[in-house]
């Protein structure tokens, strides 16, 4: 339903949904641990996970990150 509204306006799906709002890539999650079920459960935790919400850029997330 989403992508025939979209087409109709002739907007790509993501600005449709998007509206008037800002759009930003996807910032990186890197996974400094995993364990859980498919490790023999050294930890309850599946993985850890690293982000950087205030990053500017991917660039800069990805820098922070690694």
């Amino acid at each position: 339903m989403l992508h025939a509204v979209a087409v109709s306006r002739r907007l790509p799906l993501w600005r449709y949904i998007a509206g008037d709002d800002a759009v930003r890539i996807p910032l990186p999650e890197i996974q400094i641990f995993g364990d859980g079920a498919h490790a023999g459960r050294r930890i309850d935790i599946q993985d850890l996970m690293v982000m950087a919400p205030r990053a500017n850029s991917f660039a800069e997330a990805l820098e922070i990150t690694a």
